[in-house]
């Protein structure tokens, strides 16, 4: 029967209802409880927001990164794939975003960036759109890349690593063509950046550590026709790979966007529940910091032992 099964059969309406809105008021109920009582343990979001990697890799090798880009394999995003998901995301939600981010990995190693400006765009035409880069290649960009992302209104965002950019020329092509542009993590704290260290027992009880994520629901992921809660799930595969480990991910812990009958606010919806792969994150460590500097590629740097 399940959960959800349950508490419909046996919760009268009104009462499951009460409960609902009190817990969501309040937030006063524990992560199983509200499990148990099918009660989203996030806020539901008011509009789709999204990240999607166009290149798995990077050419900056950050330490811990939480999206593994230093043990990815060069892997870039067919534009056509990211075409037919995002077709059938605007269907679904009205061509009206929250905010999307093409990122990944570095997104301006692929060679078709501008080619994803204008689908994200066209497609969702309500919204914020950006392209969030480590800035290396900037300034290298042709004049056809700032001008799409003048035309199509999608930003560019720098995230602020303590590494030597030309910030001055950066700025002044962003004003030359007019981009919304902005640094996506201030000076005063580029040197530190968050861990959620990896639990390779995968003992963790997984209700918990979403209602205590800082990232669940908030750093959605669009991967090949799938919604992930956070990045760790969709990217870990990378993890696996280059340790040899099984950190476990199946079709329960993501949102089918193509499943039939689905709408967007069921994906919403489902969003905001916990999914069983959480297990494997140490939540307790997860407002611990790491000093930035370049990977040694070592599992303790994701594992935080």
């Amino acid at each position: 029967m399940g959960i959800a099964g349950f508490v419909k059969r046996h919760i009268p309406n009104f009462i499951h209802t009460k409960i609902l809105r009190i817990a969501t008021k309040f937030n006063m109920l524990s992560a199983p409880v509200k499990s148990f009582l099918s009660i989203p343990i996030r806020k539901k979001l008011d509009k789709l927001s999204f990240e999607v990697h166009i290149a798995e890799h990077c050419n900056l090798n950050c330490c811990s990164c939480s999206h593994f880009s230093p043990l990815a394999e060069a892997e870039y995003l067919d534009t056509e794939e990211f075409r037919r998901d995002a077709e059938r995301l605007a269907g679904l939600f009205g061509h009206e975003c929250g905010c999307i981010d093409l990122m990944g990995g570095e997104p301006l190693l692929h060679p078709e960036i501008i080619t994803f400006i204008k689908i994200a765009r066209e497609n969702f035409t309500k919204g914020t759109i950006k392209v969030i880069t480590n800035g290396i290649l900037l300034t290298k960009m042709s004049g056809d890349f700032w001008r799409a992302c003048h035309d199509y209104n999608v930003g560019v965002s720098v995230t602020h690593y303590p590494i030597k950019l030309d910030e001055e020329k950066i700025r002044s092509l962003a004003k030359e063509y007019d981009i919304n542009f902005e640094w996506f993590v201030s000076n005063s704290v580029k040197d530190f950046f968050y861990l959620k260290p990896i639990d390779l027992s995968g003992s963790g009880d997984y209700r918990k550590n979403f209602a205590g994520c800082v990232w669940s629901n908030r750093c959605i992921q669009l991967s090949h026709g799938r919604l992930y809660t956070c990045m760790l799930i969709p990217y870990v595969r990378h993890f696996n790979k280059r340790f040899s480990q099984n950190i476990e991910v199946t079709d329960k812990d993501s949102v089918d966007i193509y499943e039939e009958g689905i709408s967007g606010d069921d994906i919403l919806q489902r969003l905001t529940k916990p999914v069983p792969v959480c297990r494997f994150c140490k939540i307790s460590d997860v407002h611990g910091t790491v000093k930035w500097h370049v990977s040694e590629r070592k599992i303790e740097e994701w594992t935080g032992e």
